[in-house]
C-alpha cells in the first residue's frame, strides 16, 4: 500500500495514509475538498473545516458502512503479523478488491473510496478537486 521511505516513520506513514483517506471519503460523500499545505480541508461558503477523520471514528464510519452494505471479515495473512481487517462490498457488474485496514472504520472506508472511485492507487493521487 506505501513506499518505504527512511525518512517518515510507518506511524507517520499511516496516519498521513489515513488522512488521505478520510479526504477522498469526504469528496465521495459530496464535499468539495481542498489540500492546504499538508491537510486537506473540506471548503465551505463559509470558510475552510477540517475533513473528518472517518477512517478513526466508529460513529462516522458505521452509517457509511452500512449504508454500503460493505462486510468484513479477519485478515489473517498480513505480512507484518499486525491484524488486519478484510473489508468488501458486493456489486453488480464490479471488480472491486476487497481492501485491508487495522480497523473496521480503516478498511470499510478504503473500501467505499474504492466503491465512489474504483480501486486506484491513492499514493500521490489528491482528492483534492482542480
Amino acid at each position: 500500500m506505501m513506499t518505504h521511505d527512511p525518512g517518515i516513520s510507518a506511524t507517520q506513514k499511516d496516519a498521513d495514509w489515513l488522512r488521505r483517506i478520510d479526504a477522498w471519503v469526504a469528496r465521495a460523500e459530496g464535499f468539495e475538498v481542498a489540500e492546504r499545505g499538508d491537510r486537506f480541508v473540506i471548503v465551505t461558503p463559509e470558510g475552510d473545516r477540517p475533513v473528518p477523520s472517518y477512517t478513526t471514528s466508529e460513529a462516522l464510519a458505521r452509517p457509511i458502512i452500512e449504508r454500503e452494505g460493505i462486510e468484513f471479515e479477519p485478515f489473517l495473512d498480513d505480512p507484518d503479523g499486525r491484524d488486519r481487517v478484510l473489508a468488501w462490498a458486493e456489486r453488480p457488474n464490479a471488480k472491486l478488491q476487497p481492501s485491508v485496514g487495522g480497523t473496521e472504520s480503516e478498511a470499510g472506508m478504503y473500501c467505499y473510496v474504492g466503491l465512489k472511485f474504483g480501486n486506484a492507487p491513492f499514493d500521490g493521487v489528491s482528492p483534492a478537486r482542480s
